[in-house]
């Protein structure tokens, strides 16, 4: 009996070891996304993100206020893959505030030095078939 009891175990932790302590919600891959963050001083700052919480995409080549960002906060990232990356989210939106959202990254491209870099964000509202496309900045 104890014999069979310690090779179950023993069988258990080989498993753990080669599956990992967990499972993966998510395949992380090492791609990033650019988001603005803004300082004390008010100044935007642009920052190479993996998985944000709270991320404000700005239109690519374009000055980081009104209309040219979406702010996006409370994501909860789905996936985070080579080619894709989904989650869900609040956009908060001026006059209306925080609404449910999702965003979907897309189109990655080689960006500062040796990072890939999303360079596409699509918004939708859920249950809606409505989505905007932003192009994205592949550097900071």
């Amino acid at each position: 009996m104890k014999k069979s009891l310690a090779l179950v175990l023993l069988g258990a932790a080989v498993l753990v070891a080669v599956l990992g302590g967990s499972a993966p919600a998510a395949r992380e891959s090492s791609n990033r996304v650019v988001c603005v963050s803004y300082g004390h001083d008010g100044e935007a700052r642009f920052n190479l993100r993996s998985q944000p919480r709270k991320c404000t995409f700005v239109h690519r080549n374009q000055e980081p206020f009104g209309y040219n960002t979406v702010d996006m906060i409370k994501l909860r990232w789905k996936s985070w893959g080579k080619r894709r990356a989904r989650a869900k989210g609040k956009n908060v939106v001026n006059m209306v505030g925080p609404t449910p959202a999702r965003v979907t990254l897309s189109r990655p491209r080689s960006g500062c030095g040796d990072r890939t870099v999303f360079t596409r964000a699509t918004i939708s509202a859920p249950g809606s078939n409505d989505r905007a496309h932003l192009p994205l900045d592949a550097c900071t």
